[in-house]
């Protein structure tokens, strides 16, 4: 420490001081730690490097609470002029016997006499501002105690930007300051010499009392009351009032001293309102509420969590919260970590648990709770009981799943008894002994193809499919199923017209998926054009839906009515003639599983157009 005071002591040795060894470091040290003069230092950007023993008894704050910030002994209303101070300073202008105000740490305000010096390194460069200071507050009241009240105080009142009054023993007004006047509209003319006119009729009583008190010799602080306006207006205000006395202590009369704290109060009664509102919501909402701390400590539950639960405020307040299944605690501890960091959970299903085991299905919001510097300090949470919501759902699936298990065996009856009315009767026709077996036989293989067909598709449809999903080249994909389709194209007399961007990004897919789903899709728009046309195949990177590509397959075919393109997708639907219906709830699913979506649409006479949206990697 020694060393770094050496480096920027307050002020320049005589170069026969060059010599001085540790002695007269000691001796500096000495006289630093026995002076009895507060002593501090200063970087070049006024952060405490070292303070004195009498600086920490002068003011109250001790080095480790000081050194590295700035100066806390600067009053509010004297920052700016001992900031214009300072930068003299700090261009090598000392400043000797300054008289001014600095603020201990117990608020109070000492009348000092200051010396602020810069302080040069060997080679006469300011690197920092030394300061010494005595306490002159005593000699300054008997200063001023040999002047006018006004003299003493008019530097203060009339810079001062709370509004500040001074009246005699009698209540007459000796003197205010221009914040008076701006605060309240009235100037010091029309009322020196009388009565304060702030004082609305309502107040007179008490503030005859407060005076009584005040002239007794008591302070007060911080107290909040009404003032009025010259116009009539009513504001709030924080008054101190105090008491003036002479050199022989005697009161001699009352200053004031108050700031409108209007808007303030108003912040706090809609404050107070709102909290009123909010505590009337959470006692009355019909959803079960809890606030815990970042402990998980329970803080507060609302009568809906006692009526859903079963646990009073009074068993669980101060405890961790008993509703979470012991299977979902590690979960629950995951998103808790999550919310802390300021994340918002919104209808979140799961289960909870109730006093009598019971579990129970809820929709739950979770939110982080923070504090007015933005700091989440609790998390908050609603839920409400969805158990009846979900064994209606239940309910409806299973009723979805039996209607469409009928859908499906009307229409696999229906589609499969027609070839079988065939096979049968081709079979009573060769057990008669005709001669036309190979025709029949081809009819019959034609049809059982048929069934076959039928079969696979709606086991695709009922078995659970094993993805094997790899990051590849969509563009060789779609490619490969134009080879594929070639032979079907020309046989057709159709055209296909293919466009791929360069770099078009590669996706994650199953590579005979979906190369099922577009040789699907091309195979029917081939057949939508019996007399020949022009195919088109293209994706890209669509603007309007960021993160997807869109894969298109556009024919010049007959089209598709309105009122049949509801209907496309279900079970044994279909608009072509040999078709079953199946082949687009079979694309439908795979593209469900890469987590895509289709879209189809269009026009008699004119063609379909098939688009096929798939996300890309994150």
């Amino acid at each position: 420490m020694t060393e770094e005071w050496d480096k920027v002591r307050g002020f320049n040795p005589h170069p026969a001081e060059k010599s001085f060894g540790p002695d007269k470091k000691l001796r500096m040290e000495s006289f630093l730690q026995d002076s009895a003069d507060a002593i501090w230092m200063v970087d070049l950007e006024e952060r405490v490097l070292r303070i004195n023993p009498a600086f920490e008894s002068l003011f109250g704050w001790s080095e480790s609470e000081v050194v590295g910030r700035r100066l806390p002994t600067t009053p509010y209303f004297l920052k700016r002029e001992m900031s214009l101070l300072m930068q003299q300073v700090k261009q090598g202008l000392p400043t000797a016997g300054l008289e001014t105000k600095c603020i201990c740490k117990d608020g109070r305000l000492l009348h000092i006499s200051a010396t602020l010096s810069p302080v040069r390194n060997p080679s006469g460069d300011v690197i920092a501002v030394s300061g010494t200071c005595r306490d002159i507050s005593h000699s300054k009241r008997s200063e001023q105690e040999l002047r006018k009240t006004k003299e003493l105080l008019e530097a203060f009142i009339l810079n001062s930007q709370d509004a500040i009054w001074m009246i005699d023993v009698e209540e007459r007004v000796l003197q205010v300051n221009p914040a008076f006047e701006a605060l309240f509209g009235w100037s010091e003319e029309e009322v020196l010499g009388k009565r304060l006119p702030i004082i609305p009729d309502f107040l007179e009583a008490d503030m005859h009392q407060l005076h009584q008190e005040i002239k007794a010799g008591r302070s007060l602080r911080g107290f909040e009351t009404q003032r009025q306006c010259f116009d009539g207006r009513l504001i709030y205000v924080s008054a101190t009032l105090s008491p003036v006395r002479d050199n022989r202590g005697e009161v001699i009369g009352i200053s004031g001293t108050c700031r409108d704290i209007t808007h303030l109060k108003r912040s706090e009664e809609e404050l107070r309102k709102t909290k009123e509102r909010l505590e009337a919501i959470v006692q009355n909402s019909a959803d079960a509420i809890w606030l815990v701390d970042l402990e998980g400590r329970v803080l507060q539950i609302n009568p809906a969590f006692e009526a859903m639960f079963g646990w009073s405020e009074a068993e669980i307040a101060g405890k961790h919260l008993p509703i979470i299944p012991d299977f979902l605690a590690a979960e629950i501890h995951e998103l808790h970590q999550q919310i802390k960091t300021g994340r918002s959970l919104r209808g979140y299903e799961t289960q909870r648990r109730c006093k009598n085991g019971q579990l129970i299905y809820v929709s739950a919001t979770l939110s982080p709770v923070r504090n007015n510097r933005g700091e989440v300090i609790g998390i908050s949470g609603t839920c409400r009981d969805i158990s009846q919501n979900k064994q209606s759902e239940e309910m409806l699936i299973q009723t979805e799943k039996l209607s469409i298990a009928g859908q499906l065996a009307a229409g696999l009856a229906h589609e499969i008894r027609n070839p079988l009315t065939a096979l049968k009767g081709f079979v009573q026709l060769m057990q008669f002994g005709q001669e036309t077996h190979h025709k029949y036989l081809e009819v019959m293989e034609s049809e059982l193809s048929r069934i076959e067909m039928i079969v696979s598709e709606l086991l695709v449809l009922a078995k659970p499919q094993a993805n094997s999903f790899k990051r590849l080249d969509l563009v060789s994909i779609l490619q490969d199923v134009l080879t594929l389709s070639e032979t079907q194209a020309i046989l057709h007399n159709v055209q296909i017209e293919a466009e791929f961007p360069d770099a078009l990004p590669a996706i994650d897919c199953d590579l005979n998926q979906m190369k099922q789903v577009f040789i699907n899709f091309i195979k029917n728009a081939i057949e939508a054009m019996p007399n020949g046309g022009r195919l088109r195949l293209f994706a890209h990177l669509p603007q309007e839906e960021p993160g997807q590509i869109r894969i298109r397959v556009a024919d010049e075919g007959t089209g598709i009515p309105q009122e049949h393109l509801a209907r496309l997708g279900e079970p044994f639907y279909t608009t072509k003639t040999k078709g079953t219906g199946l082949g687009l709830m079979v694309s439908k699913k795979i593209i469900d599983g890469h987590r895509g979506r289709l879209e189809i649409t269009s026009e008699v006479g004119t063609g379909t157009t098939v688009d096929v949206y798939l996300p890309l990697p994150v």
